[in-house]
């Protein structure tokens, strides 16, 4: 998993574009704490330095969801309404 992070790291520092699957793989890499914090921050890094499209984000998105763990609320419909406090 180390490679491809850095192999996406790369692609991203050279302006490249990510490609349909390695938004899932480079979250999986991320999530991954045998990867260094020092490659995963330097993928974050160029990830902001590109360009994020839509598609990144949701499969960034759809990978994350697939490890969300359920909260059982009382009641139905309950929602979060807490916020970052960045506002």
């Amino acid at each position: 998993p180390g490679l491809m992070l850095k192999r996406l790291t790369e692609k991203l520092k050279a302006g490249e574009s990510l490609e349909a699957g390695d938004p899932a793989i480079a979250c999986e890499a991320l999530l991954d704490e045998t990867n260094s914090l020092e490659d995963r921050a330097d993928f974050l890094r160029a990830l902001d330095l590109g360009k994020i499209r839509e598609q990144d984000l949701a499969g960034f998105a759809g990978q994350l969801l697939k490890h969300a763990v359920a909260f059982p609320a009382p009641g139905s419909g309950a929602i979060d309404v807490c916020g970052t406090g960045g506002d």
